[in-house]
């Protein structure tokens, strides 16, 4: 009996757990408008090609950010990709935009373009740790990347037992832990990469 109440808990917290990571996210079929306490810009996406910077005190569009994009093909031009994700504000100021193709990190104050990273082999929507680090899922969902606010790759932490993840990241404020759900292990990961648990997760009780 304890056993399956231990499974049945372990089920919950992987439930919870994957809905907190599409919260965190900040999913792009959210409205396009994104907040974060104490810190007076708000983020607006008044059409795919563009995000704005506004001063929540007066309203004024600080800057504007263009995203310029485009792909010839034998056929035309490839139309202009979408936030693939929500944008992310972090502790430290910039603000992460995930477009279809690339990553773009820019200044909330200035909405200068601070570094940009492609996309190609990452899945699911970055995490913004407390040290404004991002935590992104890489190698066909089979590793957890650190990447450090100036876009340097940190370190790499290959998931055990071959998982493979079923969600995105999720950092833990302020330890700046991660938990990532396998499709059999739920993890924690401590900031410098290094594993602090994992724990099985049964889908059939005893």
């Amino acid at each position: 009996m304890v056993g399956r109440v231990r499974r049945k808990t372990v089920l919950l917290i992987g439930v919870a757990l994957a809905l907190a990571c599409r919260s965190k996210s900040n999913d792009a079929t959210n409205p396009h408008m994104w907040h974060e306490p104490g810190v007076p810009i708000v983020i607006e996406q008044p059409n795919p090609s563009v995000v704005v910077g506004i001063d929540v005190r007066t309203g004024e569009v600080r800057w504007r950010h263009w995203l310029e994009y485009e792909q010839r093909r034998p056929y035309g031009v490839e139309p202009m990709p979408k936030l693939s994700c929500g944008a992310i504000l972090t502790p430290a100021g910039n603000v992460v935009l995930s477009y279809e193709h690339e990553l773009h990190v820019l200044s909330a104050r200035t909405g200068e373009l601070q570094w940009t990273e492609t996309n190609r082999g990452y899945q699911f929507c970055p995490a913004v740790g407390p040290d404004s680090s991002l935590l992104r899922i890489s190698r066909q969902r089979t590793c957890l990347v650190k990447l450090s606010a100036s876009g340097d790759r940190l370190w790499t932490y290959d998931f055990p037992e071959a998982g493979v993840a079923v969600t995105g990241p999720l950092a833990l404020y302020p330890s700046g832990d991660v938990l990532i759900r396998t499709d059999h292990r739920l993890l924690s990961v401590n900031p410098k990469g290094e594993p602090n648990w994992d724990v099985p997760l049964e889908t059939e009780a005893e």
